[in-house]
């Protein structure tokens, strides 16, 4: 049997810590972005808000299910990128930008969802493992 020798969390001391909003999307949030890793049987978006100083909040991470290499799997994705956020400043907030992960066996399914929509805010991410390797 394994075991990890690492720090233990409290659980209760980190729920303790949690903070609690009016809103889905918190008052110093300014900037909604989402990124999509793709699976074989699987799209999974990370919905993130982010403000000054690069303070993030996850708010929420979906799975939407479905062979990526068939049009079903990207509509439930075009029709989630497409909704609104709640803030706190009384705002509804789409989203300003969505990267998603060509990588993997659906390259091109990325690409043909990515082409149309980059008007929206909608781009191909391609991740490097070499550190120092220019970001564009």
């Amino acid at each position: 049997d394994y075991e990890d020798e690492g720090a233990v969390v409290n659980i209760n001391a980190l729920f303790d810590r949690r903070e609690n909003y009016l809103a889905v999307m918190p008052y110093d949030s300014a900037v909604l972005i989402g990124t999509v890793d793709t699976r074989d049987d699987r799209l999974e978006l990370l919905v993130t808000a982010w403000g000054t100083q690069e303070e993030c909040w996850i708010l929420e991470h979906v799975i939407l299910w479905g062979d990526p290499h068939y049009k079903e799997v990207w509509q439930k994705l075009d029709s989630y990128i497409s909704r609104k956020y709640s803030h706190e400043g009384g705002v509804e907030m789409g989203f300003h930008a969505v990267g998603i992960d060509t990588g993997g066996h659906c390259t091109s399914e990325v690409y043909d969802f990515v082409r149309p929509r980059q008007g929206r805010g909608v781009y191909a991410l391609k991740g490097s493992s070499q550190y120092g390797t220019p970001v564009i």
